[in-house]
């Protein structure tokens, strides 16, 4: 157990070294281009400056040359980079987990993480040849081309053409250079922003844009196969809690009435499993299930977050995840679960019902404004998909009564709201004609506690005292 949670932990330790790795390769890169740019402009206040004063033309010319110089150069190495580093495709095949168990996992062991255009990673692999073994057969003609460039460059600065011919019996090079003095200079710009440029795109290539390749090609599979992704069930049923609304535990929150289910045989087995072997959201998120089961929490959780990323907004990860933080008494991460589940499509199955009039129960008792609108957006969806309990209604309206509470009654919001519950309180007394049902009783009581015998801090609907169509529809048939 403690080895499976350390081996967890190694890799995402592992994970963020390699992303703090690239990222001081980058602050690198970014310190070398401003030392360039320093250099450039040191270089043109030099060319601009002489016994006859300071010439504007000459300062702007050397600058402008300078970063052309700079622009070429970097655009040359960073297409080398690009070409020398495509990503190719890859395939991966994790070891066999243990012959002859068969687990509840719906994705194959074996599978291709990235797909590349192929065309594009012949052409790279012909270039790349063509461009090495050309560079080595002429490396200094290639010398001579790029000081050629920075000659010609420089002398663009003075406003001289250089002749294409030195005088007779005069070394080229050397002349060009006596004629030309911040060649030099030019040339060793050229030569360092191609090289750094192309080593910097290679790494880059090479890591942080094969590994994003890689999540986008998860992210899509994982979306993609959205309703193929099946776990098996982490705790039980949630029974009614007795007719309440939910019975307060000291320090807050509410007591969860589940049970976690037993892990099967083949469960146990895959708790035992690495975390290197898990293939695809669907292992992540079984293998996650089998740890909540042998009471790994923190570790399924992390597990579970690792899976939606690969498969974002996945209804059954996000459901797996609520009853991990239900189970936990994380009741606002179990709430804030519901509440995304809530924002999607989801087939309204028992078991996720259960989840929902437990989510609108848990936030009724959880403090601040925003947990009231949590808790009127899955009353929304449990209302969506029918049958309706008669609790529903009413657990809507003790949201909208609290939200009511945090409005000033006379803006066009408070009125809205107090509309809203009205009318959910309306179906209360439809759907229970007998004024001494207890959701009829517990109605009265969430209105005035203290004149019809309830609970003090049972007080969801008193924002609507002293509202004479409330005091008729909560009173209707007492009198």
């Amino acid at each position: 157990m403690f080895s499976q949670r350390s081996e967890f932990f190694r890799a995402r330790l592992a994970q963020r070294n390699f992303t703090r790795g690239l990222e001081a390769i980058e602050k690198l890169a970014i310190s070398g281009a401003l030392l360039l740019s320093i250099l450039v402009a040191l270089m043109a206040i030099s060319m601009a400056t002489s016994e006859k004063g300071w010439s504007f033309g000459l300062f702007f010319r050397s600058i402008s040359v300078g970063f052309a110089c700079i622009f070429a150069a970097t655009a040359l190495g960073a297409a080398f980079g690009f070409i020398f580093g495509i990503p190719r495709v890859l395939q991966r095949r994790p070891a066999s987990i243990e012959k002859g168990q068969q687990f509840a996992i719906t994705e194959k062991t074996g599978s291709q993480l990235f797909f590349t255009n192929t065309s594009l990673e012949e052409i790279s692999d012909w270039l790349t040849k063509i461009i090495v073994g050309i560079g080595l057969v002429q490396f200094t003609t290639i010398l001579e081309s790029i000081h050629a460039a920075s000659v010609f460059a420089a002398a663009f600065v003075y406003e001289q053409i250089p002749a294409l011919e030195p005088p007779y019996g005069t070394n080229a090079t050397r002349w060009l250079v006596a004629n030309h003095p911040i060649s030099s200079f030019l040339f060793a710009i050229i030569v360092t922003s191609l090289l750094s440029t192309c080593l910097f795109v290679y790494v880059e290539m090479r890591t942080r844009v094969t590994r994003i390749f890689l999540v986008t090609e998860k992210e899509v599979a994982g979306t993609a196969s959205d309703g193929k992704i099946s776990m098996p069930k982490l705790i039980g049923d949630i029974p009614e809690s007795d007719g309440a609304t939910g019975k307060k535990i000291e320090g807050g929150g509410t007591r969860h009435f589940l049970t976690l289910l037993e892990p099967s045989n083949e469960e146990r087995a895959l708790a035992t499993t690495s975390w290197d072997q898990l293939d695809g959201p669907a292992q992540i998120g079984t293998w996650a299930v089998a740890q909540a089961k042998d009471k790994n929490f923190q570790v399924a959780e992390d597990a579970l977050r690792e899976a939606l990323k690969l498969a974002p907004g996945n209804v059954n990860l996000l459901q797996r995840l609520a009853e991990l933080r239900l189970v936990r008494r994380n009741d606002q991460g179990f709430v804030e679960t519901m509440n995304e589940l809530a924002a999607r499509k989801v087939s309204m199955t028992p078991d996720l019902q259960a989840l929902f009039d437990k989510a609108l129960l848990v936030a009724l008792y959880l403090s601040g404004r925003d947990s009231v609108e949590k808790a009127i957006h899955i009353s929304k969806v449990l209302i969506d998909h029918p049958p309706v309990k008669v609790i529903t209604y009413l657990h809507r309206a003790c949201a909208l009564g609290q939200k009511y509470a945090f409005l000033d009654s006379d803006t066009a919001e408070a009125q809205k709201v107090r509309t809203l519950a009205l009318d959910a309180l309306r179906k209360v007394v439809e759907l229970v004609p007998d004024p001494m049902d207890w959701r009829r009783v517990l109605m009265r009581q969430l209105y005035d506690p203290k004149r019809f015998n309830g609970k003090p801090n049972e007080d969801d609907l008193t924002a609507f005292q002293g509202d004479k169509e409330f005091e008729d529809l909560v009173t209707e048939g007492t009198e």
